[in-house]
């Protein structure tokens, strides 16, 4: 595996935990008060969507790949 390939992979798995530490963060009362069930239904599409691609399910499915 090249360099380039494995940084990638390591910034992707970053951001990943960066964003599961800043969910338990909001998720334990620091300024849950300012997010609406809008503003979280469309990061819970948002984070679907990768995760369909990450398991190859939904449109991301191999019977559904063109």
């Amino acid at each position: 595996m090249n360099t380039d390939h494995r940084n990638r992979q390591l910034e992707a798995l970053g951001i990943a935990e960066s964003i599961a530490m800043r969910l338990r963060q909001i998720m334990a009362g620091e300024c849950a008060a300012r997010w609406t069930s809008c503003e979280y239904a469309h990061l819970a599409r948002a984070l679907g969507e990768i995760e369909d691609r990450l398991y190859s399910k939904g449109e991301y499915a191999p019977e559904n790949v063109a």
